[in-house]
């Protein structure tokens, strides 16, 4: 088999006390014709020193830190760590999970003598503290209805589970969307979905993803960022999807962006739920009339709304209204 490079790319924000135990998984690889770079959103915990003894035991691992005029977050290391490869294939990783030995390996073969855009593996959750897998992430990665599948969540994978063509990421100019803080494998997927359907994939687990403490908040609404991300995400799949997904499930994502309305409200993120607000009424006239009264709703909700804001009256009329 010929050796294509395969660049390896890394996010990461005050992990040294885990990283390391990726970044050995990546050593282990059977497959050795790969480049690792590590993108530091701003760390502040010794993570730089660490980085500078794995690139003294093996160069080719790099370290570069998010330039200042990105913004910060994940996504933007990601797709700073994308301008940066040099590799023909690339696996987006995340620095606290580990790599079966033969992955790199596995998917190398699974992408050559093909024309794959991509090819996905399957992923255990594995719970740190306990020390015992939870199971699976998705019991699917195909199905022959895949658009309604993926949205539905009964078919998926992780970002860490892909190894991509760089010329297929290229030439669709796929990337990270930057001001998302939640949603952003499922939203990058999604938009990957939509250009090609053209992968293969093995059911054999050769990711091991890490559960702990510092990444056990699946909240959609325990942050302005989670809310906006995940409403942001619900909108996309409603206006460029109503024709392909069925109606329940776009009324559902429309019911998702009245709970993530109603939390910003909670909240006292005002301008947020203008914002949000504002989504829904893009949104509205996707949902079937059979399951709201569009014209009702829309007086009920912009009166609730404005008394609210005004007279800070109106939360009780609104959380009437989004039981309906």
């Amino acid at each position: 088999m010929k050796n294509h490079l395969v660049s390896i790319i890394i996010p990461t924000y005050n992990r040294a006390n885990l990283i390391g135990g990726t970044l050995d998984s990546i050593l282990a690889q059977t497959y050795t014709t790969w480049e690792c770079i590590i993108v530091d959103d701003g760390s502040v915990d010794g993570t730089e020193e660490l980085m500078q003894i794995y690139i003294e035991k093996d160069n080719r691992f790099q370290y570069h830190k998010r330039p200042p005029d990105r913004p910060k977050g994940a996504n933007a290391c990601r797709n700073y760590g994308l301008e940066l490869s040099k590799g023909e294939f690339i696996n987006w990783f995340d620095s606290d999970d580990r790599m079966v030995a033969h992955k790199i390996q596995k998917q190398v073969l699974l992408l050559c003598g093909n024309q794959y855009d991509f090819t996905v593996c399957q992923s255990m959750l594995y719970d740190v503290k306990n020390k015992k897998n939870i199971g699976l992430k998705a019991a699917f990665l195909k199905s022959q209805n895949l658009i309604e599948d993926f949205v539905t969540y009964k078919v998926g994978w992780l970002i860490q589970a892909s190894l991509w063509r760089k010329k297929f990421i290229e030439k669709n100019q796929l990337s990270f969307d930057e001001s998302l803080y939640q949603a952003q494998d499922f939203d990058f997927h999604l938009r990957v979905l939509l250009k090609s359907t053209n992968y293969n994939c093995t059911n054999e687990v050769l990711v091991q993803v890490n559960i702990h403490s510092g990444n056990m908040s699946n909240s959609r609404t325990n942050s302005p960022q989670k809310i906006y991300s995940n409403a942001k995400v619900d909108l996309y799949i409603i206006k460029i999807l109503y024709d392909r997904i069925s109606n329940q499930t776009i009324v559902n994502k429309f019911n998702d962006i009245n709970i993530l309305f109603k939390a910003s409200l909670i909240n006292c993120n005002y301008w947020l739920a203008v914002k949000l607000y504002m989504f829904l009424i893009k949104s509205i006239k996707y949902v079937n009339i059979r399951y709201y009264k569009k014209h009702l709703f829309l007086l009920r909700t912009m009166i609730a709304f404005t008394s609210f804001i005004i007279f800070k009256k109106g939360e009780k009329l609104i959380s009437h209204n989004l039981q309906q």
